[in-house]
């Protein structure tokens, strides 16, 4: 993810673009109907607009027996038929897979373009879909059952309904979006609108009354904790017994972020909106400096009981878009399902930026796509009024590039709990990754769709503040040509030992504690070149060796038997991390 920052709800573009696969015929609608499966939230309804657009100026839809609708019945053949086949059958099951989406402006598309296949087979599905809990999808449905014959079917709206949020996806406007939809669908929507029959009057009656997406704060995520007797389940979070799965997903997405911390031991990293601390206890265990900040001081207690348990560590009572800390005083930033309550996401990113020392970090696991519509979120938001909002990776590069961070990606992950029969491994090896499948629980899913799906609702991102040397700390590519010249006298083993850096890894000669510090090491080996002793000899560097340059070491060692053959393996270690052979360098193993 780098590159210029388009804010989220910029899709003109785009929406030009999916016109043109709308009229390249059969090549154009199967485009269409992947990126149902592949885009982001905004590609999701422009593309199924312009399907329920096709189904609408597409003439053999509504005749039976028009050639096109005929041939689109012959497997094989349906393929290349141009159009959308009679009543939209040939994009109606990809619609119909929308009507479960995760985002209501995305429910409501799918049940506009539903409506125009006016296919009475689609009865059942939008009957079901009246069990929104959403003004514009329980309208759009009604639009659409009305089209497909079903105007009996048509429930009257609860007063229970949730009151439509201004904002979708954490910063496009909701009206702007069903204004678009309204447009699309003018003819369908006023058959069921009566009076409304603008666009603008439509949108307006899709929306009903609005509630603004950034209700709660920071007094709600202070008070949230202060009511409850027994927060014990909170020291055992992430190994509690309850919500296992839930655990088990958060410990799985933090061990996937670590596995991009490439900071050395000691660094100091910042657990932020870090509640009990157990994130920043796990930090401490992995050698590292944490400071949990938080905002309830009944967690923040907690987290200093895990951190004085764990042996490192810091807590401080501070907001996320001011934090206590000094301005390039961390080396690190992480927060796992944290910020996603938090409705300044630019503050929170320019103080993470403030705080960052050059070449640092932010990680982030954060629920995405669908997460404030989930019931669980809504009835926190009713219950605590905190705030429910989701992270989009687009929209929170966006922010962070013009907050000066240097550079972003997403980590491409499949959930821990999909599978693949092993009798299918096989055929999988022969084929492209877009024919996979896998299961999803007890659902057969297709893969490639499935790691972008989970992508959007799961993020994990991590964005950098400039560049950071790598050291050999915390090493990237450790690589050394090793020239060994060596010579026996009896007991004694002298020579000289010299490596050329062929990696991206200064190797350091002194770093205070001794760990990174670069040896030439040499393991004793047998005739047959079995281990004897792996610590049999070490040589530091006499100083820094960058990419490029030669370090070389003198050596004097004695032999345990002057009479015995022997072969040593020479490598370089970096103390405390790795030997450089456990890196994918090569080693130099000489007779003697």
């Amino acid at each position: 993810m780098s590159g210029a920052a388009h804010p989220v709800d910029d899709d003109s573009a785009f929406g030009r673009d999916t016109e043109a696969l709308a009229a390249g015929g059969a090549a154009g609608r199967h485009a269409l109907v992947r990126l149902l499966d592949r885009g982001d939230w905004r590609t999701r309804v422009v593309a199924l607009a312009t399907l329920g657009r096709m189904v609408r100026h597409d003439r053999s839809a509504r005749r039976r027996w028009s050639p096109s609708s005929v041939l689109a019945r012959v497997p094989g053949v349906r393929k290349h038929v141009r159009g959308a086949g009679w009543r939209g059958r040939l994009v109606s099951a990809a619609i119909s897979n929308a009507a479960t989406d995760g985002l209501f402006v995305v429910r409501t598309a799918a049940a506009l373009a539903l409506g125009e296949c006016r296919d009475p087979g689609l009865l059942p599905l939008l009957e079901r879909m009246q069990d929104d809990a959403f003004r514009p999808v329980r309208l759009a449905v009604a639009a659409a059952l009305q089209a497909c014959g079903g105007p009996h079917l048509v429930r009257p709206l609860p007063a229970t309904l949730e009151p439509t949020p201004d904002l979708v996806a954490e910063g496009a406007s909701t009206r702007r979006w069903l204004d678009r939809l309204a447009t699309a669908h003018l003819t369908l929507l006023t058959e069921c609108a009566g009076e409304a029959s603008t666009a603008a009057a439509l949108a307006e009656w899709l929306e009903g009354s609005t509630q603004v997406a950034s209700r709660g704060g920071i007094a709600f995520e202070a008070a949230r904790y202060e009511h409850e007797v027994d927060l014990s389940y909170q020291l055992q979070k992430p190994f509690g017994h309850e919500d296992r799965r839930e655990n088990l997903r958060q410990l799985d997405a933090l061990v996937t972020l670590l596995a991009h911390l490439d900071l050395p031991r000691g660094a100091r990293v910042v657990d932020l909106g870090g509640g009990s601390g157990w994130v920043a206890e796990i930090l401490a265990r992995f050698g590292f400096r944490p400071v949990v900040v938080d905002v309830a001081l009944p967690l923040l207690r907690l987290a200093r009981q895990r951190l004085h348990g764990a042996g490192s560590g810091a807590v401080v009572a501070g907001d996320m878009t001011a934090l206590p800390l000094a301005p390039q005083s961390v080396d690190a930033v992480i927060v796992l399902d944290a910020l996603h309550h938090v409705s300044r996401l630019s503050e929170v990113l320019a103080e993470v930026r403030r705080v960052l020392a050059p070449g640092g970090l932010f990680l982030l696991g954060e629920p995405g796509e669908g997460h404030s519509e989930t019931p669980k979120s809504l009835a926190e938001t009713h219950e605590h009024g905190v705030r429910e909002g989701e992270v989009h990776p687009q929209d929170v590069w966006a922010r962070a590039a013009r907050a000066g961070f240097t550079s972003g990606a997403i980590v491409p992950r499949v959930p821990a709990t999909v599978l693949m029969p092993l009798a299918d491994l096989a055929a999988a090896m022969r084929t492209p990754a877009d024919r996979w499948l896998v299961q999803d629980g007890a659902t057969q899913v297709r893969f490639e769709p499935l790691v972008l799906r989970s992508m959007l609702a799961r993020p994990l991102l991590v964005l950098r503040s400039g560049t950071r040397q790598a050291d050999s700390r915390a090493p990237g590519v450790l690589h050394a040509a090793i020239v060994a010249d060596l010579h026996r006298t009896g007991r004694v083993l002298r020579g000289t030992v010299r490596a050329e850096n062929r990696g991206d890894t200064v190797w350091l000669a002194d770093t205070g504690d001794g760990v990174g510090v670069v040896s030439v090491g040499v393991q004793l080996l047998g005739p047959t070149q079995a281990l004897v002793n792996r610590e049999f000899w070490r040589g530091r560097l006499a100083g820094p060796v960058a990419p490029g340059e030669w370090g070389e070491v003198t050596v004097t060692a004695e032999l345990p038997d002057a009479a015995a053959a022997y072969h040593v393996k020479v490598d370089l270690v970096a103390e405390g991390v790795c030997w450089f052979e456990d890196r994918g360098s090569r080693a130099t193993v000489v007779a003697v």
